[in-house]
């Protein structure tokens, strides 16, 4: 049996570490609901900024991840960044698209 553990970085700072990206690159993002079989999952899309410093949702994503969901409910803290668990399916979401932006 292999029994890995897994060490992540606090949430909080990975929530600032993704907003100073955005800033950097001059993008935005929003946060949308799935529905994945009989599961809801998220799904946070990072687009460019329009005139007005405000995610573009008419641009198609630079880039995206779905995260899965424990429950089928979605309320408004779902639609956050800042309301993240350290090690939750989110947060891992939230480390994959830092990586793949800072990859260029």
């Amino acid at each position: 049996m292999n029994t890995e553990t897994v060490v992540y970085q606090p949430a909080a700072d990975t929530v600032r570490a993704f907003e100073n990206l955005l800033t950097e690159q001059g993008l935005g993002y929003y946060i949308v609901s799935t529905w994945t079989g009989w599961r809801r999952h998220g799904v946070i899309r990072v687009v460019p900024l329009d005139a007005r410093r405000e995610p573009d949702w008419t641009k198609p994503p630079v880039q995206r991840e779905e995260f899965a969901r424990s429950t089928s409910a979605w309320g408004q803290s779902d639609r956050v960044i800042r309301r993240v668990r350290t090690g939750s399916p989110k947060h891992v979401a939230l480390l994959n698209i830092i990586q793949r932006l800072k990859a260029g």
